[in-house]
């Protein structure tokens, strides 16, 4: 139970106190029937809230699903029948009696309710706070006119007790989505709408004065939005028991203002009981170490659903890297065919080179061969005709072998140097051919001389 949630009940304690206090003003200032008074109450306050809803955000209609769409109606039914039994118990009982039997009724029963439900002994503040609470508030309220009883208007006030108790028990886990500004709006429009058919049947009727609107208004908006709404906060974390023993206090609230406003007086055993009634809510307000859980426990639920967030995330991320790797992947095999295919168009152009180099090799040695062939002739043509005519055939074979290798690249110049040296070869051959035969021919010119 958290201290804001707390307080939020005793506020909407306070506002349904001085509500109280400004029903009977108007009871007393105009005629209007209860019933009317009721549909006027919760449709103006219904508004009111509707209208901060659509300004907020808040409003979908349509969309609120199935559990949203269950609590407002058991919201709006249990307003309803509280309101009509509250009312009819007034015609029935006097006022006091009234209020005692309703307001006691609701602490008894949801004590009842949760120690059977969740089969544990109520805690001992809660044991203590409901006598001393209910104590208080028969000291307080009940007058001398007790022996005037109707068995009906019992059942009236028992009703709206249950039906008080059912609305503590059904809030008492809030719906995902549903803001209690929005559950309290549609609350109140749907109970409206369910009374009209008992205020057409009564009497509608209007305020005649101003002062009439303006306490019908007060206790549309404060006694019953604002009201109804701080109570739908406060029910987050405050045990309906603690909510049903806080709420004893409004006739407190209610005598305060009567003596304030209305210039009523509280006899000495009704201060004694508004003393036990609010010794009952301090009995029953938050510890600091149930603060302290209750605040840890929020935490680790903010944690829990931040915790699947970064699961989630978490997912997504490794999803997505699972998808770079697949997409890295793919994009490597592709690379890979293209390397082997460019691969293959490599080797299949070394080998065309190959045969290509292969096909220049042959034409080398062929005019290899072709130059060494005009060398002999050029030895040939030396020793017969001179080495003029020796020279001239060197020439002729040098620029014929020089003429094919100049389009080959760098065998081609190879080629050349060779072919070159073949030639100088050749020719100093020529040359000392020719030098033997001179000197062949002196001796045998010696010799016959």
């Amino acid at each position: 139970m958290l201290p804001q949630h707390f307080m939020m009940i005793l506020t909407a304690t306070f506002l349904w106190g001085t509500g109280a206090v400004a029903g009977t003003m108007l009871g007393q200032l105009e005629t209007l029937p209860p019933a009317t008074v009721a549909v006027l109450r919760l449709t103006i306050g219904g508004i009111v809230l509707l209208v901060v809803t659509i300004a907020t955000g808040q409003f979908r209609l349509g969309k609120l699903g199935y559990a949203a769409d269950l609590r407002i109606v058991g919201n709006a039914v249990t307003i309803a029948v509280f309101e009509f039994c509250y009312f009819s118990a007034f015609y029935e009982l006097t006022v006091s009696i009234a209020i005692f039997i309703i307001l006691g009724t609701t602490p008894l029963l949801i004590t009842a309710w949760t120690a059977i439900t969740e089969r544990r002994r109520p805690p001992n503040a809660v044991l203590i706070a409901i006598p001393v609470s209910l104590l208080g508030l028969g000291l307080l309220v009940l007058t001398s006119d007790i022996e005037r009883i109707s068995w009906l208007g019992v059942v009236y006030a028992v009703g709206a007790g249950v039906a008080y108790a059912v609305q503590l028990v059904i809030n008492r886990v809030p719906v995902a989505g549903l803001e209690p500004v929005l559950l309290s709006s549609s609350s109140l429009l749907l109970a409206a709408l369910l009374l009209l058919p008992i205020s057409v049947l009564t009497g509608l009727a209007l305020p005649a004065t101003g002062l009439g609107w303006g306490l019908l208004g007060y206790s549309a908006v404060f006694a019953s939005a604002l009201a109804f709404l701080c109570y739908l906060i406060g029910l987050r974390t405050v045990p309906g028991t603690t909510v049903s023993i806080v709420t004893l206090a409004e006739p407190v609230v209610a005598a305060v203002g009567g003596v304030a406003l209305l210039g009523e007086r509280m006899s000495p055993r009704g201060v004694i009981g508004a003393a036990l009634m609010l010794t009952a809510v301090v009995l029953v307000r938050p510890k600091k170490t149930e603060h302290r859980v209750t605040e840890e426990a929020a935490d680790e639920r903010s944690a829990a659903v931040e915790g699947d967030a970064a699961v989630e995330g978490d997912a997504a991320d490794k999803g997505d890297a699972a998808d770079e790797r697949v997409s890295a992947d793919e994009s490597s095999g592709a690379e890979d065919e293209n390397n082997s295919v460019g691969e293959d168009d490599v080797a299949s152009d070394g080998g065309a080179v190959d045969e290509g180099d292969s096909t220049v090799d042959e034409g080398d040695a062929a005019d290899e061969g072709d130059a060494a062939g005009d060398g002999g002739a050029a030895g040939d043509g030396g020793a017969t005709g001179g080495g003029g005519a020796a020279g001239g055939g060197d020439t002729a074979g040098e620029d014929d072998v020089a003429d094919e290798l100049s389009d080959l690249p760098d065998e081609g110049e190879s080629a050349e140097e060779s072919a070159a040296d073949e030639e100088s070869a050749a020719s100093e051959g020529g040359a000392v051919d020719a030098a033997d035969e001179s000197s062949d021919l002196a001796d045998d010119a010696a010799s016959k001389s």
